[in-house]
């Protein structure tokens, strides 16, 4: 009976992560079961990654069970118990011995932690790299103990004592500079309302004429950031950017669902908070009910005075997941575009959301009858239903610049747009590559983002940034009072910034070096002396980011 129940669990296991890599490119880890309930959008999905090979290893290991089910001795004799306890016995040594070969662990503060196999058996932080080091099985179960086990035992002091010193120690003349960055640029949307939308699934390729032309002409006329990043980290890709947009922190590099773990942390220097301390009223919007990814909570966290689910406000389904709604719904036009106040309006779209298939809602209220028609004559339906989903988002747009028109506030408001990840649900990868104009897994991340004012500048910024920079870089914008120190990310029009963004494999990219598994990909007559800095800051991002999350850090300021 163990044997079988330890053999169907591993099958899953497989089975699980086989698809999961697939899709996101790490594996699966027990922290993302809070993200459970999201498997549906995905269910049709997966069976595009049941392969050959899969199924093949599948059967072929469910053949083996059987096989040694037949051959299991049926007798309980003396000598079964002996060679029981002599392969036991014989299974942990080897065990203990494998793990003397890990060596050494490197210093925290080293550059190269995470190369250290020690270090990366330690912390189990990268699944990728868990997995080649422990393989599978022991994968599995310390990951177990790690998501489920190891938590409950967690000592923090130490943690708040370090981060107490480091931010004391800050480099003052970095927090002088930031202050200083580009004076014509400083405060220049002071006052003004702010419309952030974060985009489901928009990727680079489908701003164009034919794709997206509202959005390609607004970009057109923004500051728009052409090297920008939105790497997933942890579990849940829309809300991994979601909280690094709203706090200037990332979701853990181990998956672990954010949503979930942080529901009571607190974030005093978070985007919404700084826009209510300058007098703003800050709502968060999205057509999904409150209680997925724990937004009803997680928005309160952020610092949002409310979170309007269009759905729970009575939008009907088939209405909500068309992006259109937030401005054709009388109901949900005056909360997004109060006129009695300043506001900061934060909307994550849905339309662009996977599947891209007429049996499903988002495609079937967004296709023309004559989309609908050529899916049903035999025509690329996947191809069709994306084509009309992004469509049903750009409309969004073009009735948000027609809305603050006509309600004369377009010179009042500043509009603020980003993706939350590539469109990892196009199931044509090879075409996604060619279309990025890239084979790397990490580099696919390039995503829009684009600030958007009718009086504002109109403006290129090629330097390399990440989601971890928007929030200062919208603060300084917007003339709030921000102390730069309490953010991962650097205002992107800091002078001393030149670029950075870093992946869930600990690989990075300036604009000019792009390092990965121990090796420059990119770059000619790279310095080492250069790598050893740079992997010395992502070592130190990734600490900072863990400490102050894991000890709640600023309720203990607060608390203070």
């Amino acid at each position: 009976t163990i044997y079988f129940i330890v053999l169907i669990f591993y099958q899953l296991m497989i089975l699980t992560n086989y698809i999961y890599f697939n899709i996101f490119g790490v594996f699966f880890s027990f922290n993302n079961i809070g993200l459970a309930n999201e498997a549906q959008d995905y269910f049709k999905m997966i069976f595009n990654y049941i392969d050959l090979p899969l199924v093949f290893a599948l059967l072929f290991s469910i053949f083996c069970g059987i096989l040694a089910c037949y051959f299991m001795p049926k007798d309980k004799t003396k000598e079964d118990k002996i060679l029981n306890f002599v392969l036991a016995s014989f299974s942990i040594i080897c065990y203990f011995i494998a793990g003397i070969f890990l060596g050494e662990a490197a210093d925290l503060n080293a550059w190269d932690t995470w190369t250290n196999k020690r270090n990366i058996y330690n912390t189990f932080s990268d699944t990728r790299k868990s997995l080649q080091t422990a393989g599978f099985y022991e994968y599995i179960a310390r990951d177990f103990y790690f998501s489920k086990i190891a938590t409950l035992f967690v000592d923090n002091e130490k943690d708040i004592a370090y981060l107490d010193d480091y931010f004391k120690t800050y480099n003052e003349s970095k927090v002088e500079m930031a202050d200083v960055a580009s004076d014509d640029l400083k405060g220049i949307f002071k006052g003004k309302n702010a419309v952030i939308i974060l985009m489901e699934s928009i990727d680079d390729w489908m701003v164009n004429k034919e794709m997206m032309p509202n959005l390609t002409k607004i970009m057109a006329d923004s500051i728009n950031f052409t090297n920008h990043y939105a790497p997933i980290y942890g579990g849940g890709a829309t809300f991994n950017s979601e909280f690094m947009l709203n706090t200037g922190y990332m979701t853990p590099l181990n998956g672990e669902t954010a949503s979930n773990k942080y529901g009571r942390n607190y974030f005093p220097f978070s985007l919404p908070n700084l826009f209510i301390a300058d007098g703003y009223d800050a709502n968060a919007y999205h057509q999904n009910v409150s209680s997925f990814y724990n937004r009803g909570q997680m928005s309160k966290v952020f610092g949002y005075k409310n979170y309007y689910s269009s759905t729970e406000l009575g939008v009907p389904y088939n209405i909500a997941v068309n992006d259109t709604h937030f401005l054709t719904s009388e109901k949900i036009r005056k909360l997004l575009l109060p006129k009695d106040n300043r506001f900061m309006s934060f909307i994550i779209t849905f339309s662009a959301h996977v599947p891209y298939s007429l049996d499903d809602i988002q495609c079937n209220s967004a296709a023309t009858k004559d989309e609908i028609n050529a899916i049903r004559n035999g025509g690329n339906g996947e191809e069709i239903c994306l084509k009309a989903q992004v469509r049903e988002t750009d409309n969004f747009f073009k009735e948000l610049v027609e809305t603050l028109e006509k309600e004369n506030m377009m010179e009042d408001t500043v509009i603020i747009g980003l993706s939350d990840h590539y469109a990892y649900g196009y199931s044509n990868r090879d075409k996604i590559l060619e279309l990025k104009g890239t084979d790397d897994n990490n580099l696919i991340n390039r995503l829009p983002f684009f600030i958007y004012s009718s009086d504002g500048p109109k403006l290129e910024v090629s330097k390399v940034n990440s989601n971890l920079d928007v929030l200062p870089t919208i603060a300084y914008l917007f003339g709030l009072d921000y102390d730069p120190k309490y953010y991962l990310g650097q205002n992107i029009f800091d002078p001393s910034y030149d670029g950075f963004v870093f992946f869930v494999d600990y690989s990075w990219y300036d604009g000019k070096v792009y390092y990965k598994n121990n090796e420059v990909v990119i770059g000619d007559d790279v310095d080492h002396e250069y790598i050893i800095n740079r992997n010395k800051q992502l070592n130190t991002i990734i600490d900072i980011n863990k400490k102050v999350l894991e000890s709640n850090y600023f309720k203990t300021l607060l608390n203070n």
